[in-house]
């Protein structure tokens, strides 16, 4: 029997400032806009499965260029540096905010990664959208006005040379939650479980 997801611990957000390494240390930035639910979800596959697969993470940011390359959870829990350098990767990076993003989308991209592997993908994924703000998210065409991106529980990615059905069939499987293809990246969130085409 597995454990459940661990929920993230409450802790600081890594600031534009100090993720430049303009100042030392990490300065408080205060808890995510929105309370993050538990992260696991009981009977779900990604629950059952996530702690058989390695916390590891290969990303690259369509917009800002930036990469991150870590380990998110170790054998004494989260690692709460690697989860603030994740943090300031998926910020809106139109506005310069951050907040604290819900672990869940860290299991199941590291699961996806891990299945895209075995399938001889690289695993390597490209981030679209993280965190969104309110003043970003109407900004956009299209977006849903209480998008799960605003509440840092939501990403729009591609994973490198993997067709979009199959990411989709991936995350659906996994019932991380909503999963919604588009043309040009595929939506995953941890909210209920539901499907889309964009």
């Amino acid at each position: 029997m597995s454990a459940p997801i661990p929920s993230r611990p409450l802790g600081p957000v890594l600031t534009r400032r100090a993720a430049l390494g303009v100042v030392g240390g990490i300065a408080l930035a205060g808890p995510a806009a929105y309370a993050l639910p538990p992260a696991a979800r009981p009977g779900s596959l990604l629950d059952e499965v996530h702690n058989r697969v390695e916390p590891y993470l290969e990303l690259g940011h369509a917009h800002t260029g930036e990469t991150y390359v870590g380990r998110f959870y170790g054998p004494d829990g989260y690692d709460v540096a690697e989860l603030q350098k994740l943090d300031w990767f998926l910020r809106d990076w139109r506005q310069g905010a951050v907040v604290q993003m819900d672990p869940r989308l860290f299991w199941a991209l590291a699961v996806i990664r891990t299945v895209a592997q075995r399938a001889g993908f690289s695993g390597r994924a490209t981030i679209n959208s993280g965190y969104r703000t309110l003043k970003t998210n109407s900004s956009l065409e299209g977006t849903a006005r209480n998008s799960l991106h605003m509440a840092g529980r939501a990403i729009d990615l591609t994973f490198e040379k993997v067709p979009p059905s199959q990411l989709v069939g991936c995350a659906l499987a996994l019932q991380i939650g909503g999963v919604g293809q588009y043309p040009g990246f595929t939506h995953i969130d941890s909210g209920n479980l539901r499907t889309w085409h964009g």
